[in-house]
Formats: C-alpha cells, sequence, structure tokens
C-alpha cells in the first residue's frame, strides 16, 4: 500500500514540475548516424563518421551534394540527464543564430535542422581538429608563441560572444578549434 501510494506521488510530483518536453516525451534516440543522409533547412549531408563525442551531443563529420566537408553537431535531447531540454534547445538554436552571422572569430553554422526531435546544426569543418591536435604538431620552440596567439583569438571569439548576450559554458581546449590557417575559433 505505501509502495503505490509513493508511486503516485512520484507521478503526480513528476507531472507538475515537468518542462513543455518533459520526462514521458524525449525525442527518440538517434546515435549512429553514419551512412545516413540529414536534411537540413536548406541542404543534405551525407553522414560519413563520428568524430566528437561531449555530454550533451555528437559532432559527425558531413559531406554536401558538392563533395565539401562540414562538422555536424546534434543535441542528445533523449539523454535523461538533460532536465530541461526546451530550454537546451533554445540555447542550442541560439548558439546556431550566432554562428550563421558573418562573425570573424567563431565557427561559421551553414544549415541546421532536427533528427527525430534532436537540433542540429552544421558548420565549417576544422581539418587541423582542436587545440590539442594543434599543438601537437608545433614545434617546441615556437610552442609559447603559439599558445599566446591562439588565447588572444579564442578571447576575441568569447569577447563576440559576450557581446550578443551569450556566454560560453564549456570553454576547454577540446572546444576550441583550428582551422587550415592556424586560426583559433
Amino acid at each position: 500500500m505505501v509502495m503505490l501510494l509513493c508511486w503516485g506521488i512520484s507521478i503526480i510530483v513528476l507531472r507538475q514540475n515537468r518542462s513543455t518536453m518533459g520526462f514521458f516525451d524525449r525525442p527518440n534516440r538517434c546515435e549512429n548516424l553514419s551512412g545516413k543522409t540529414v536534411s537540413g533547412d536548406y541542404h543534405s549531408f551525407s553522414v560519413l563518421q563520428k568524430i566528437g563525442s561531449g555530454g550533451y551531443g555528437d559532432v559527425y563529420k558531413v559531406k554536401s551534394k558538392d563533395g565539401t566537408s562540414y562538422a555536424l553537431k546534434i543535441l542528445r535531447l533523449w539523454n535523461p540527464d538533460i532536465h530541461k531540454p526546451e530550454a537546451y534547445k533554445k540555447r542550442f538554436y541560439r548558439a546556431y543564430e550566432l554562428m550563421h552571422g558573418n562573425n570573424k572569430h567563431l565557427i561559421r553554422a551553414f544549415d541546421k535542422g532536427e533528427i527525430e526531435g534532436n537540433p542540429f546544426y552544421v558548420m565549417s569543418f576544422m581539418t587541423r581538429g582542436d587545440l590539442y591536435d594543434h599543438f601537437e604538431k608545433v614545434s617546441e620552440s615556437e610552442r609559447e608563441m603559439e599558445v599566446a596567439r591562439c588565447m588572444y583569438e579564442t578571447a576575441l571569439g568569447l569577447q563576440e560572444l559576450h557581446s550578443k548576450g551569450m556566454v560560453h559554458r564549456d570553454l576547454k581546449p577540446d572546444n576550441v578549434m583550428v582551422d587550415d590557417d592556424g586560426g583559433a575559433f
């Protein structure tokens, strides 16, 4: 009797506290996108392989029909650790809007969409990888100057975000990407 009563109270509490998208109506899992074709608002992309994973999302290398490589980042809203999925989704699309503009110090985003309710955006593919990858390729004698330059460029990117009212919540070397010219984003 007590067990049933506690279970009933839990259901009532869950229903009262859930956001617009709550525990019972999470998007479907879409973990392995490799080999699939995904369509954004503007273009279709062939998913080649997963190239990264974080706490709340995955990153895939994709190609457009013209053969250009991009990176696709998808937010895993099916993740039970995301307690307010609508808030995460809103923040994710806000990041896309900032990246979609012509910002000198932010990675450029080109398209967005959803896969089974999980939002994604498509951005520039950075062939040199993240800061860890980049610094492994820099000679010991150049490393100190290169670290200072990359820190400066990262600070300019953060300044750009802050000027638009957004805070990067997960700044670390894994999340600073390097382009073909050595620019840090």
